[in-house]
């Protein structure tokens, strides 16, 4: 039986898929408010290379003090991939002094950063 993380996996990976385009992978995240809420986002498609396009910097305005986030890489296969996040987005989520963040490794592994 899998434990709560892979449920917020799940969730997030339900995100990264819920706007498919010809990309390799998606990424999508779900992170758990102080507040009990749950907010969202994914990474959006971007000619012009930008952080805000990623989804960790996107959900990083939605979240508070204290917040634990979950971060996944949907392949095209529908299993799921390293989704560690970027320098940039890690600025972003300490900005917001997240409490832990998940990332998936693997379809079977997943990785924290405490915040």
């Amino acid at each position: 039986m899998r434990n709560r993380v892979w449920n917020y996996f799940e969730m997030a990976g339900r995100v990264a898929k819920s706007k498919e385009d010809r990309r390799s992978y998606y990424i999508g995240c779900v992170a758990v408010r102080n507040d009990g809420a749950l907010v969202r986002a994914r990474n959006e498609a971007s000619q012009v290379p930008t952080p805000y396009a990623h989804a960790e910097a996107r959900i990083s305005t939605r979240i508070d003090h204290g917040s634990t986030v979950f971060v996944v890489r949907v392949r095209n296969n529908g299993e799921f991939g390293l989704a560690k996040p970027c320098e940039n987005c890690m600025r972003f989520l300490r900005s917001k002094k997240v409490k832990k963040i998940y990332y998936t490794i693997s379809s079977t592994q997943y990785g924290t950063i405490d915040g």
